[in-house]
């Protein structure tokens, strides 16, 4: 919202007062893999581990909404924005992670990793039309638009094994 909301005030300076609104991602992620766990210490309560997952990912771009308002006490909102979350397609998505566990006892262990995740994904349109000032119109579609979604992360917690 606070991205939206300066990138308007960016393009009209001064002359507009704005306000804005945006949904949070949301994506499922299925992951299989392989993990390696490498003893460090001789009676292996230190141990490395590394993963390498490999998965589908299924997400939405977030949907948001926009206000502007011309200046003044008695001004009333002149454009109004909202556009709902779009789904994307399903996508191939990989994560590869390295970190350090700690055994305390034979079923619990204090880890720690950091990860990196990435998968690029799309949404098709079919048709957008343009309208010009004189009323015509013309159709630039169809096209895919292109999101990559990556991160890195870092975690610690408990790991417990049965």
């Amino acid at each position: 919202a606070g991205a939206i909301a300066s990138g308007i005030a960016h393009q009209n300076g001064d002359t507009v007062r704005t306000t804005a609104s945006a949904n949070s991602w949301k994506s499922a992620r299925v992951l299989g893999g392989m993990v390696i766990k490498l003893p460090l210490t001789t009676p292996g309560k230190l141990s490395f581990e590394a993963k390498i997952l490999a998965g589908a990912l299924k997400t939405s771009f977030p949907g948001y909404s926009y206000n502007l308002w011309s200046p003044g006490p008695n001004s009333y909102p002149y454009v109004y924005a909202k556009r709902g979350d779009i789904s994307l397609n399903w996508a191939f998505c990989y994560q590869a992670n390295a970190g350090l566990s700690w055994q305390l006892c034979k079923h619990l262990s204090l880890v720690g990793d950091i990860s990196y995740y990435h998968a690029d994904t799309k949404h098709h349109n079919d048709h957008y039309l343009h309208f010009n000032p004189g009323g015509t119109f013309y159709d630039s579609g169809p096209w895919d638009q292109k999101y990559a979604i990556s991160s890195v992360n870092l975690s610690a917690g408990a790991e417990i094994t049965f």
